[in-house]
């Protein structure tokens, strides 16, 4: 389904109950998606400025909901959620082989509980390129990277989908605030496709968009023009999720 038509395909709210020469109208093209990628993107273009109020949301000085964003679109997809407890049956949230956001089922807990691998943007990574998806969690590679190393180096607008994601993937963001990027991720971000974008000399182009948290953006340009200006040298990752049915 192409065009109009694709777009305006009914979005599901999901229930946390489970762990050419024309020019293109404002949709994305979507022919191939597995329906589990379709699943997830429609969650993202669902929640991403109406936070789904079944889970927690993360808007501080101390924490962002991007990671908390990005998993929940994971899982929107069928991925499941992997607990493990620790000697007192709590939740275990620094597990790395853990990956989960539910209710903490020991009166002696909290009422709800995260691991950092699903709130923590370096942790996802980690987790998403160390998983064998065994247990159904989340899994991936990288299948590409980018340096912008000035504000005046001009992004390919169309780079992630060059380098093969596909919407439902995540394109994670290293700041260098100035500085060499240290290597550990600070923001991470849902590629959805496709829209209009706005090049640094004003053109509008046709050009790969994300979904993201903190601050809630929709159809965002993938490099993220409204905060790179204070944080180049910007290392951007590109991974490649491979969803429940796809292999």
């Amino acid at each position: 389904m192409t065009g109009a038509a694709a777009f305006l395909a009914p979005l599901v709210r999901r229930s946390r109950t489970s762990l050419g020469a024309a020019m293109p109208s404002r949709t994305f093209v979507r022919d191939g998606l597995s329906s589990s990628r379709q699943s997830a993107v429609d969650y993202a273009e669902a929640h991403v400025m109406n936070p789904n109020s079944e889970y927690p949301f993360y808007d501080s000085d101390t924490q962002s909901d991007c990671a908390n964003f990005a998993s929940q679109v994971l899982a929107a997809g069928g991925f499941s959620q992997i607990m493990s407890r620790d000697s007192l049956n709590d939740p275990n949230d620094n597990d790395p082989n853990a990956w989960f956001s539910a209710y903490d089922e020991n009166l002696f807990g909290r009422d709800w509980e995260d691991s950092r691998t699903w709130t923590y943007a370096p942790s996802l990574l980690r987790f998403i390129l160390t998983n064998d998806g065994s247990r159904g969690g989340p899994r991936g590679k990288l299948s590409g990277g980018f340096r912008r190393d000035s504000i005046d180096t001009v992004p390919d607008p169309n780079l992630p989908s060059k380098m093969g994601l596909q919407p439902g993937d995540l394109i994670f963001y290293d700041h260098g605030d100035g500085e060499t990027p240290d290597g550990r991720m600070d923001h991470v971000a849902v590629y959805v496709g496709k829209d209009w974008v706005t090049m640094p000399d004003g053109t509008r182009v046709w050009g790969d968009v994300v979904d993201m948290h903190t601050s809630n953006r929709r159809h965002e340009p993938w490099w993220l023009p409204k905060y790179d200006s204070s944080n180049v040298p910007i290392d951007y990752l590109f991974a490649h999720m491979t969803y429940p049915g796809e292999g």
